[in-house]
């Protein structure tokens, strides 16, 4: 788990067996979500619900994981004051969630969109995401 600098802070523990788990376990105070900044600070930051996702994002743009669908009030801040334009893109099942985290919060923000995915990105074909991440940024 890394912060926006890639200073790490805290690790999941994970098991892909017939019930995937997650464990996360955090080595400091501070917001429990895991950031991958492969961009600078003018690109939007997709916003996802697990690492692999986050990892596979970064070819094409910023993310962070929230590691799950709970946004804190101290993950908001660290998301406000990192970056300008965010894409609220969680697993189909919770779109609800990521439609109410825009609408709260979109005016924090210069840009902030929600994406409705068919398929996680984690589980994506590679032709899928760089057509999604082309959309998204255009």
């Amino acid at each position: 788990i890394l912060d926006s600098r890639n200073n790490r802070r805290g690790c999941v523990l994970r098991s892909f067996h017939r019930n995937p788990k997650s464990i996360n376990r955090m080595e400091k105070h501070e917001p429990c979500m895991s950031w991958y900044m492969g961009h600078g600070k003018k690109v939007p930051v997709i916003i996802v619900e697990d690492i692999p996702s986050a990892v596979r994002a970064v070819q094409y743009m910023n993310s962070v994981a929230l590691l799950g669908v709970t946004l804190t009030d101290d993950g908001l801040t660290e998301l406000v004051n990192t970056t300008e334009h965010v894409i609220w893109a969680l697993d189909n099942d919770a779109f609800q969630k990521g439609q109410e985290y825009n609408s709260a919060h979109n005016l924090l923000f210069k840009t902030s969109n929600v994406e409705l995915l068919n398929t996680d990105i984690k589980d994506m074909k590679e032709e899928q995401l760089c057509d999604l991440m082309l959309k998204l940024q255009s």
